[in-house]
């Protein structure tokens, strides 16, 4: 679907430890948020009378209601182009070369630049009306060409087919190439990019209660806003997409990836008594975390995010084989300064002809970094509003108990004044929640603002197939209500806010072990793809897991989901292939060959210093 690139199939992911407490969070981590309770009246009542005396009438509470600003930022809009994490200044010494202290070879860098460039006027200059055509070994633009009756029609209506838009450009793109050949250009010299600036502007709609939650994640994760852009790219953050190879949600990541991070579909029963399909994939606020860790995990296993977040699309294992030919080619010119982005940025360029022949790294995988670079431009000067951001809380029932939705939202009705809702506030309660959960395929209400037999959802804790916990959101402040209104059957300890500290950095210090990780991380960086960094992973891995089960807090559990990912990467027979080629070129270049414990015993991490973020 024009923009949209088939998602490439990720690493397996192994099976995980279960463990309890891992339940109601986006890709299998947990943040457990636990509030304080009281006793139900009628047990203490029992209790009481077990004791031989009654307790005195309770005198109702009121519910407090919560201050107008309640969770809204300071300010209303966040500038991309001002935040720290931008790739112009997090990767200014790869992406932004210049001077002497250049990480990447100036023909290198210049050759990128050109081919970025191409990738920019395609998403954030040309709209989807727009073919132009350039000289693929000179860059040059050879032309530019429009179906303007098509534009006019947009511009006067605002709609389009962009699916119809694209077979005439089709058409257009052959008869513009068989006039260039004709004019005496060769063909083998020509390529062809179509415009797509519309499409990222509604992909940026689309994202707009979702992108603070990305920013956030982007720093929590030590990301830059490339990251934020993956949605756009793969599928204009259209949560329903299925590419062909069958990666599904906006994020596109393959169904044993969705899996393993604990992102199921099932059925639930209806009052109607038809059943409706539970597709958490199509919940972003479900995936995105996800998402970010497995970005997060194959930048670590491949020594950088630059590289990483491209084999986000195209696989680790092809970038592998990009590293191979790159060391091959140029191992003689290896020094202290040669690195993994420097490599990936050789690959997209001057040897990409010989990558592309020897691997499934073709064209998609090649424009990828640029196009995410390319939607960033599109949108970086918009502001980002996070008075749009859905705010919630993620919710489930107690184990063993259930309820109609009807009868939960009856229990929401009338306290719209100590509720925040994002969604329209015309829209009856039964179609906020269906606003609030597109991952429950129910139909709309109807006109009158009841619930209706097909959609009124039969809640239970976990559904039949798999014991997967069932998840809904809530708007904020439901919680307190349901609390207050004595609904016993939710389960209040396992609770998720979602509000603008949702993936607030984390405080807690470092161990000398994620310290450890962060300086294996960075002799990747340096191409470490060493058999001794693969026994000392797996050491740091078993290590950060011990850590993960006495410290049970989301940000240790996130670590230690990035690093497991990582481990499973390098496990491959890939890894070995690269291994044997990089000797060669690094010479002795490598992390001191020194037990890990001792090492560890000699090292004081930094006093709040935030584990495994490296952005190198």
């Amino acid at each position: 679907m024009g923009n949209m690139s088939d998602h490439a199939t990720h690493a397996s992911a192994r099976s995980g430890r279960s463990n309890n407490l891992r339940i109601g969070i986006v890709s299998g981590l947990i943040i457990t948020l636990f509030t304080a309770g009281m006793m139900a009246g009628d047990a203490m009542n029992l209790v009481a009378q077990s004791l031989g005396f009654r307790l005195p009438t309770p005198v109702p509470v009121e519910m407090p209601e919560p201050p107008a600003d309640r969770n809204e930022p300071a300010a209303p809009g966040i500038l991309p182009t001002e935040l720290e994490i931008h790739p112009d200044r997090l990767h200014a010494d790869y992406l932004s070369p210049s001077g002497p202290e250049s990480l990447v070879p100036a023909d290198v860098a210049e050759a990128f630049d050109a081919l970025a460039e191409m990738y920019r006027r395609r998403q954030a200059v040309d709209d989807n009306f727009t073919v132009r055509a350039y000289n693929i070994d000179t860059g040059e633009v050879l032309g530019v060409y429009t179906l303007e009756s098509e534009r006019k029609q947009f511009e006067e209506t605002g709609e389009a087919s962009w699916r119809q838009i694209d077979r005439k450009r089709r058409s257009l793109t052959k008869d513009v190439v068989e006039s260039l050949v004709e004019s005496g250009v060769p063909r083998e010299s020509i390529t062809v990019r179509w415009g797509r600036k519309n499409q990222i502007l509604e992909a940026r709609q689309r994202e707009n209660r979702y992108i603070e939650y990305e920013v956030q994640l982007a720093r929590y994760f030590g990301l830059s806003l490339l990251a934020t852009e993956i949605g756009t790219v793969e599928t204009f953050n259209n949560d329903r997409l299925v590419s062909r190879v069958g990666a599904r949600s906006r994020y596109q990541m393959m169904p044993a990836m969705l899996r393993a991070r604990s992102i199921h579909h099932y059925r639930l029963r209806t009052r109607g008594g038809a059943e409706i399909r539970v597709n958490e994939e199509w919940n972003p606020m479900l995936t995105m975390e996800s998402a970010f860790i497995v970005a997060r995990a194959y930048a670590n296993a491949v020594g950088h995010e630059i590289p990483g977040i491209s084999a986000y699309h195209t696989g680790p294992y092809n970038i592998f084989k990009l590293y191979r030919e790159f060391l091959t080619a140029e191992g003689e010119n290896f020094d202290t300064r040669t690195n993994v982005v420097a490599g990936y940025l050789w690959g997209l360029t001057h040897g990409y002809e010989a990558i592309s022949s020897r691997s499934t790294f073709k064209t998609y995988s090649r424009g990828y970094l640029p196009s995410l670079y390319g939607a960033l431009r599109a949108t970086e000067t918009i502001p980002i509003d996070t008075t749009q951001t859905m705010l919630a809380e993620l919710v489930s029932l107690k184990e063993g108990e259930s309820m109609f939705l009807s009868q939960l939202l009856e229990k929401l009705d009338g306290a719209d004044e100590r509720l925040l809702w994002r969604v329209p506030e015309d829209l009856s309660l039964y179609d906020r929640f269906r606003e609030m959960n597109p991952h429950f395929d129910i139909p709309p209400g109807p006109e009158n603002g009841s619930v209706p037999e097909a959609g009124d959802v039969y809640l239970v804790s976990s559904a039949a197939e798999g014991r997967e916990p069932v998840r809904f959101f809530l708007p904020l402040g439901a919680l307190a209500e349901l609390r207050h209104r004595n609904v016993d059957q939710i389960d209040f300890d396992s609770a998720v806010t979602f509000d603008h500290d949702r993936f607030k950095a984390p405080t807690e210090p470092a161990t000398v072990w994620d310290r450890l990780y962060a300086d294996l991380v960075e002799d990747v960086r340096r191409f470490g793809f060493t058999y001794e960094n693969r026994a000392r992973l797996t050491q740091i891995v078993d290590k950060i897991e011990a850590l993960k089960e006495q410290n049970i807090t989301p940000y240790r559990h996130a670590l230690y989901e990035v690093a497991r990912l990582h481990e499973r990467v390098w496990a491959s027979n890939h890894f070995d292939k690269l291994a044997k080629v990089v000797p060669a070129a690094r010479g002795r270049q490598r992390l001191p060959v020194q037990p890990l414990d001792e090492l560890a015993g000699t090292m004081t991490p930094p006093a709040g210093s935030e584990p495994i973020t490296s952005t190198n």
